[in-house]
């Protein structure tokens, strides 16, 4: 039988938010409205984004050292992915240096993409007694960044993937499972191969095709004519390219697979187009339009973000 750890602090006191961008302070404007007594300390590298989450009142207080964050129940790291790794290992470093005392210590990640992630997690916390760690990626975001563009609303009724390892303490588990539906978030589980493959597809493949579209509007006189359909579709083009060559580089290998199968999938169409085929036009476009209503069904018809 495995032996079990200190006890974990079911619905935190308080709580550590490593990065307060978009997600980071959304997450503490959430708190704020529905978990009012928890306390919520910010961390981050730079004083501007702890600055305006407090001012915004996402935070009650902040500090720029990592060593804030350990004396909280829970940490959530929110920052970039590229940062991950060295912040799990500043954090292994601090637990190890200092002392703690009373429950073990629950640390989720919001990353985009999980593999990585979780062998880092592995590779720092894996060895540290009464530390727990959960990946999670909630679906929820937007093209806007920061702190400014937060909103305590952004997780509501949106999915939070939560990736286990064979390491993931089950009570852990459990806590994050009740922490995020308890802002609304509708939750499930799956590895996390199959979480980069399926993101690959449905979040980061959006992002580039968005972007593609958007690229080829600066041709002649095209952005001139464009509209409602050119904006629609080329929203996510507007996203943080530093944020987002890190999702698509971190993830390559199954970004690589998404863009052959679109691109298979267009081939087809062009062969059709070029034989002048107009059932094999509609069918690929009717088997589109399924996929997307069934899409609005899952959702209950809601808006995404």
């Amino acid at each position: 039988m495995m032996p079990v750890g200190p006890p974990i602090a079911f619905a935190p006191r308080t709580l550590a938010i490593v990065g307060t961008g978009l997600l980071g302070t959304s997450l503490g404007l959430a708190l704020g409205r529905l978990e009012p007594g928890i306390h919520r300390i910010g961390i981050g590298r730079r004083l501007e984004p702890l600055k305006v989450a407090h001012q915004r009142q996402a935070i009650d207080e902040f500090n720029t050292d990592l060593a804030g964050a350990l004396a909280a129940d829970w940490i959530v790291l929110a920052m970039p992915l590229a940062s991950t790794g060295r912040v799990l290992c500043d954090l292994a470093r601090g637990l190890e240096a200092g002392t703690r005392s009373g429950p073990g210590l629950v640390v989720m990640d919001l990353g985009s993409t999980k593999r990585d992630v979780l062998l880092q997690a592995d590779r720092w916390l894996g060895e540290l007694a009464g530390v727990y760690f959960v990946g999670c990626h909630p679906m929820a975001g937007g093209e806007r960044q920061g702190p400014e563009a937060a909103d305590g609303m952004l997780f509501a009724g949106k999915p939070l993937i939560i990736t286990p390892n064979a390491s993931t303490d089950a009570r852990a588990k459990a806590e994050v499972v009740r922490f995020w539906e308890a802002l609304g978030m509708r939750t499930l589980e799956m590895d996390a191969a199959e979480h980069d493959e399926l993101v690959a597809r449905v979040s980061h493949l959006p992002h580039i095709a968005a972007a593609a579209v958007a690229g080829l509007a600066d041709f002649g006189r095209a952005a001139e004519v464009a509209s409602t359909g050119f904006a629609d579709m080329t929203r996510l083009a507007m996203g943080d390219s530093r944020i987002w060559t890190e999702i698509l580089l971190s993830n390559r290998d199954k970004v690589l697979e998404a863009i052959e199968a679109v691109n298979h999938s267009i081939e087809g169409l062009r062969e059709a187009l070029e034989n002048g085929n107009a059932g094999e036009v509609s069918r690929w476009l009717d088997e589109a339009r399924s996929v997307r209503q069934a899409f609005d069904g899952l959702r209950g018809g809601g808006q995404s973000a």
